[in-house]
């Protein structure tokens, strides 16, 4: 049991007090506890039969797959990195388009260490350098390197502080554009401000770099709380650069002449779109016009086109009006513009005539998800990644509206025919129809006696889109269901789906779920002796207030890396930046939002709770481990249904998946489903001692 040293806050009124504030020092006393708890979760498991042939199962999943991402074009060459059967990490490669032998350019693995991974990269527009950026133990911790491409030969210099540095070359191929933070800051909210994007010569010295823009340099309104980045652009005049929150997709935009940074002198920013103008996306630009998605007066994007010599989006060109669905992506290349449209129901692509607007379908050649769209402006055609629930990434090249598999990795080689996917509809408290994506056998059985895993994310106005995840096949294979509920918050059908989900309105998020949750059971896919539910990240505070908010709808809850303590997020290193989305305890009603998604605070002493297992990395900077350990010690103290409350640490990992080497993600997986299997009551997962840390006594209640 955890110690209980109580700390009182009194805030409007109200007084909470937290019995387990002391772990957020992150003392050795608490990795002592966090060792203690981790080895009974994996006594746990170990004591299951079944345990060992499943995970055995989850890496025979994981060693199936191939993994695609990350895919640039760069004139006739191509970009993309790939995660092999057997490589711990992805690496990155390079291959002509038209066809022909690959490269390895990078592999973090052999640089550094199974953990490490590349997080940003980009080629100069002719093919001659390469920055990237590698970060190890999922910190997100990252330095820059610099390649030459040609030779392979590595450059001496090594840039740290590179976690938002997002490489960008200019059009001549001079320079390279980086972010980086600074070397010194106070506290957590002192962090992430003031960052500078430097402009860097391949083999200069990296403390010679010369600053071209921050956030009070371009006179964004976000002052020095502005996340700054640039792009070149090849084949232009003009350097683009972006402000942003850290956790919104509005952004303000700003462009430059290509011509300032020829010299010594600063580069003269224009603002193109303010915050109110409410653009998303990158714009493209081509010519003398930019072409920008908006979303302030149509939540699901439209497309318009202003003109950079008298900027002004209140006066834009509309080329593509909003549509059924929503903009989910958007590309520039010689031949057009490629727009990806996408919701619940499903993908399409069109290219659309940077003149005459005139729009083209582009057929693909299966029902999917498109994930990246990569184009140069000076080449036409575009390169994306089509993936489903049931198919991994494949890589398509557009030529000609015509797309053709480039075969960048072979088929899953387990059989996954026995699986479908269709879509149900639930009915929220105040009538929104939610679509929720179930996955399961086609032979199954809607008698409620199919064992039932049901996630949600629901926040930053990110959409749930059809992914392809191995993770998961052993259970489905194993006669399980899985079911994605699109709730609010998210950005599934646009802004107003956000807003829906955001702030003073976030119950609706775990509402939605809620929801979902009955309409799976109504519909026969599962029962409440079968059903877990899962979230992940932000996914935290909708699961964490659906298991406090209805503690009898659930047989099991699993939190990963959850956001349960919002209260208190916003003393976090990333809490700041995060106001935007979840509001600030500074005001009245902000700390009302807080409150009401605070699931931490609304743990209630003496009640009976599902199963819960809640998973943490102690290397993780976005939700710091403490969050998901305090909401563990505080729900042993309290849950009095004698169900086990676990915690899994992860001592070299950080956020959920970041930098986390395949056998390991095989291994979280194999304990996620394997939990909810034995809630379930499949006999090959009843565990053969009481080894987890079950009901405890109620201590400290807030």
């Amino acid at each position: 049991m955890a110690p209980v040293r109580p700390v009182s806050d009194t805030r409007y009124g109200e007084t909470l007090t937290d019995p387990y504030r002391w772990m957020e020092d992150k003392g050795p006393e608490f990795m002592a506890w966090l060792h203690t708890q981790d080895a009974a979760t994996r006594a746990y498991f170990d004591a299951m039969p079944g345990y060992k042939t499943f995970v055995g199962q989850e890496k025979t999943a994981f060693r199936s797959v191939v993994g695609l991402s990350g895919l640039q074009r760069v004139g006739d060459m191509l970009y993309y990195q790939r995660q092999g059967l057997a490589d711990a990490q992805p690496s990155l490669y390079v291959r002509p388009l038209a066809g022909g032998a690959e490269r390895r350019l990078v592999d973090p693995v052999a640089l550094v260490g199974s953990t490490a991974n590349i997080t940003y990269y980009a080629p100069s527009p002719d093919n001659r350098f390469l920055m990237y950026a590698m970060s190890k133990d999922g910190s997100e911790e990252a330095s820059l390197y610099t390649l030459d491409i040609r030779t392979g030969r590595a450059l001496p210099e090594v840039i740290d502080r590179g976690r938002q540095a997002v490489p960008s070359w200019s059009a001549s191929g001079d320079v390279v554009f980086y972010t980086r933070m600074k070397a010194h800051f106070a506290d957590a909210a002192d962090r992430f401000e003031d960052l500078t994007v430097l402009a860097h010569r391949p083999g200069d010295d990296p403390d010679q770099d010369r600053p071209v823009a921050t956030g009070i340099g371009l006179g964004s309104s976000l002052g020095r709380q502005a996340w700054v980045t640039i792009t070149g652009l090849p084949d232009s005049e003009y350097v683009l650069a972006q402000a942003n929150s850290g956790v919104s997709e509005n952004s303000e935009w700003f462009v430059a002449r290509e011509a300032d940074f020829k010299g010594s002198g600063s580069p003269k920013w224009r603002c193109i779109a303010a915050l109110d103008d409410k653009v998303d996306l990158a714009p493209v630009i081509h010519g003398h016009f930019a072409y920008m998605v908006v979303f302030k007066t149509t939540p699901r994007r439209e497309i318009v086109r202003i003109d950079l010599d008298h900027p002004d989006v209140s006066r834009a060109q509309v080329i593509a009006p909003q549509q059924d669905q929503v903009v989910r992506n958007l590309a520039g290349a010689a031949d057009g513009l490629y727009v990806a449209y996408g919701d619940p129901s499903g993908f399409r692509l069109e290219r659309i005539d940077y003149e005459s607007g005139a729009r083209v379908p582009i057929a693909l050649p299966y029902a999917g998800s498109i994930g990246d769209l990569a184009a140069d402006p000076r080449t036409p055609g575009v390169t994306l990644g089509l993936q489903s629930y049931v198919r991994p990434t494949a890589a398509l090249d557009v030529v000609d509206d015509r797309a053709r598999d480039l075969h960048l990795a072979p088929p899953f080689a387990l059989d996954l025919t026995p699986l479908t996917v269709e879509t149900i509809y639930a009915t929220a408290r105040d009538g929104t129809r939610i679509p929720v994506s179930v996955l399961h056998r086609k032979d199954l059985k809607r008698d409620g006696s199919a064992p039932t895993v049901a996630e949600a994310y629901g926040a930053y106005g990110v959409s749930q889109d059809p992914a392809f995840m191995p993770g998961f096949m052993p259970f489905l294979l194993h006669g399980g269901v899985l079911a994605e509920a699109h709730v609010r918050g998210g950005g599934d059908y646009g802004e107003e789906w956000h807003l829906g989900g955001k702030g003073p309105t976030k119950p609706n998020t775990w509402r939605d779920f809620i929801a979902s949750v009955q309409a799976l059971e109504a519909q026969g896919f599962t029962s409440k002796a079968k059903l877990t539910g899962i979230g992940i990240s932000a996914g935290g505070i909708m699961i964490g207030r659906t298991v406090t908010e209805r503690p009898d709808l659930l047989k099991a809850a699993i939190m990963w890396a959850p956001m349960t303590n919002m209260l208190r997020f916003e003393t976090t290193e990333g809490g700041p930046s995060n106001t935007a989305e979840f509001d600030s305890t500074e005001t009245p009603q902000g700390y009302a939002a807080l409150r009401a998604m605070d699931a931490y605070s609304h743990v209630v002493d003496h009640t009976v709770y599902p199963a819960t297992l809640i998973t943490v990395g102690v290397n993780d900077h976005r939700v710091p481990p403490w969050m998901g350990a305090e909401m563990a010690a505080r729900l042993q103290a309290a849950n009095s249904s004698g169900q086990p409350v676990m915690l899994r640490v992860d001592f070299e990992g950080g956020h959920h998946d970041m930098g986390v080497a395949k056998d390991d993600m095989a291994q979280q997986f194999a304990d996620t489903f394997a939990f909810a299997l034995q809630a379930a009551g499949d006999p090959q997962f009843q565990p053969q001692s009481s080894a987890a840390p079950t009901t405890q006594p109620a201590t400290g209640a807030q």
